[in-house]
């Protein structure tokens, strides 16, 4: 795993463990540091089989997608959301 993000964040995680990183407002559901940080390395190593470079993202990620941001800079990729809302024209 590369990259000063994923660097930052993970001794972010090794300080803070089990309090929650992210809470989905909508929901009340939550994602500890220690989660995260498991959930981005599973989708890194999946990312490890493709050599594109690039993630893109069409709609809102959801608490159990952010992982993929993550993921994206833990395997030194380029993370590209795409909103759902713009006309497919402009995509």
């Amino acid at each position: 795993m590369t990259g000063e993000l994923w660097a930052q964040f993970c001794s972010v995680a090794e300080n803070e463990g089990h309090k929650a990183a992210i809470i989905d407002s909508a929901t009340g559901h939550s994602i500890s540091y220690l989660d995260l940080v498991a959930q981005s390395h599973a989708f890194a190593d999946a990312l490890s089989c493709w050599d594109h470079g690039a993630l893109a993202f069409v709609g809102e990620p959801d608490l159990y997608a952010l992982p993929l941001v993550l993921a994206s800079a833990a395997a030194g990729w380029c993370f590209v959301p795409i909103s759902d809302r713009e006309p497919t024209t402009r995509i």
